[in-house]
């Protein structure tokens, strides 16, 4: 198993699921709150929600401040998981270039030996064939001497 498969078996996925559902929660509560919708709260909007109790305001602070430090919790693990896959990635990447080189060598290895194994094919039946001709060549001229000595002593009334 990899370290990025490991990292992804170990992580709390309810951990996250937790996190977004106290970021909703709190999200949607403030909303209430301040009698916005939390999408239009930004910066702007300050002196809308300005609160005289400090400790209302506090309270929102402490648990905004915890929510980022969860946030920021299950980002660093996730952004681990990441880091692990692109490590992994490239050597991955890394272990195919070498196999593609590995390849093309034996490629051209077994082109080689293909090539050669046709030349000595080729030169075997070549050689097969010129003796097959040269033991016709001499058949035939070897009845042709004995045709031509009939003929010759036809001709000189030998026979």
């Amino acid at each position: 198993m990899t370290r990025s498969q490991e990292l992804i078996k170990e992580f709390n996925y309810d951990g996250q699921e937790d996190v977004d559902g106290c970021v909703a929660r709190w999200s949607s509560q403030l909303g209430k709150d301040l009698h916005m919708d939390f999408s239009d709260i930004d910066y702007d909007s300050r002196e809308k929600i300005k609160t005289k109790d400090k400790h209302t305001l506090s309270g929102r602070l402490v648990d905004a401040v915890d929510l980022v430090r969860r946030q920021s919790s299950q980002m660093y693990l996730l952004k681990e998981i990441i880091e692990c896959f692109k490590t992994e990635a490239l050597a991955d990447k890394e272990k195919v270039i070498r196999l593609q080189g590995q390849l093309l060598v034996q490629k051209d290895e077994q082109q080689e030996l293909l090539k050669t194994s046709v030349e000595e094919t080729v030169q075997k039946t070549v050689e097969s064939g010129i003796q097959s001709y040269s033991a016709v060549y001499e058949g035939v001229m070897s009845i042709l001497r004995v045709f031509g000595r009939y003929l010759y002593l036809r001709d000189n009334y030998i026979i």
